[in-house]
């Protein structure tokens, strides 16, 4: 018997590598902003849980937008001392 799948089963596997390599992606570059985000030189500490799920969301916004998503952007983007979380100082989100 062959087995059935849904059609929406591809979409959702490859939706799952690409969170996948993203979060590896955003980990490798945090590694290397890491002493900025500790607190180099003395600094306080950033709110990196913070930041990685901002950059997540933004993503997953635009996998949700697709093809109607012509362009995005967040500049800047202010990563607060740990626990205060990100904010954004200005978006942009042009759609079809």
């Amino acid at each position: 018997q062959q087995k059935r799948t849904s059609p929406d089963a591809g979409a959702t596997h490859a939706h799952a590598r690409h969170t996948h390599r993203l979060r590896r992606l955003l980990r490798l570059a945090l590694h290397w902003l890491g002493r900025l985000l500790r607190g180099h030189r003395g600094g306080p500490a950033m709110d990196v849980p913070a930041l990685v799920q901002a950059l997540l969301d933004f993503a997953a916004m635009g996998e949700a937008l697709g093809a109607r998503l012509v362009t995005a952007e967040v500049n800047p983007l202010f990563v607060l001392q740990a626990g205060q979380g990100v904010r954004a100082a200005d978006a942009l989100a042009v759609l079809t």
